[in-house]
């Protein structure tokens, strides 16, 4: 039986925490369809990364999009977003902030010119060793 690490799904898990401090908000992986640009909206895209470090992390650049029809709504999102990111390691184990790629910069939507501010980070996840058999239901 090998033994392999398995990641956590790094996308699923950003929303998660990031909904746990703006639970009005609408978190997502993409803007929705039909989507009106009237509301507190929080994208999460996993852009990739550098892949395994150190075989038991996994290493992630994550965008994160965030607007609001006020920019100052907008903006002060964007930056507790980006302070709740870099704070993530220290509530809770397995995740680590690596560094900044983006900080949050003003990024209005083409069509809309609603306000959005767009920040990117860098992420690792540790992963956990399994029995192969057994995660894959064997």
């Amino acid at each position: 039986m090998a033994q392999i690490i398995v990641f956590p799904d790094a996308q699923a898990s950003t929303i998660d925490y990031l909904r746990r401090y703006f639970p009005d908000a609408t978190i997502l992986p993409e803007v929705p369809a039909k989507w009106v640009w009237d509301d507190l909206l929080i994208t999460v895209a996993d852009v990739g990364g550098g892949g395994v470090e150190d075989h038991a992390f996994d290493v992630v650049r994550m965008t994160v999009e965030v607007s609001h029809p006020e920019q100052g709504t907008a903006h002060d999102t964007a930056q507790a977003v980006y302070g709740l990111l870099r704070e993530w390691p220290r509530q809770e184990p397995g995740v680590y902030f690596r560094g900044t790629i983006q900080r949050p910069t003003w990024w209005p939507d083409d069509e809309t010119r609603t306000p959005l501010y767009k920040l990117t980070l860098l992420l690792a996840f540790r992963g956990e060793q399994v029995e192969s058999a057994a995660y894959l239901g064997g």
